[in-house]
């Protein structure tokens, strides 16, 4: 676990999921960082909505974007939640 003592650092890299939490923060921290985006597409129900988004947020915010997508089947012995853990 991170713990921060004083102020974040000037340039940060945001996992921004495209939902309500992640979007906030990433407005929060574009106004006094420069942020780069960082999206990990599941390719699951409405991942390719989620994509989309998140890069339009990031040319809105003018910030760079790291995209990934999981292109890799799930083993039969691990979890959904394993998964994508291990594919991060």
């Amino acid at each position: 676990m991170i713990t921060l003592q004083g102020k974040l650092p000037k340039n940060l890299a945001v996992a921004v999921s495209g939902g309500i939490d992640s979007v906030a923060a990433l407005h929060f921290l574009c106004n006094k960082h420069n942020v780069t985006i960082v999206h990990i597409n599941h390719n699951e129900g409405n991942s390719e909505a989620s994509a989309a988004f998140v890069d339009a947020l990031a040319r809105e915010y003018s910030c760079p974007l790291i995209y990934k997508k999981v292109t890799d089947s799930k083993p039969s012995n691990s979890s959904l939640e394993e998964f994508w853990r291990n594919q991060r």
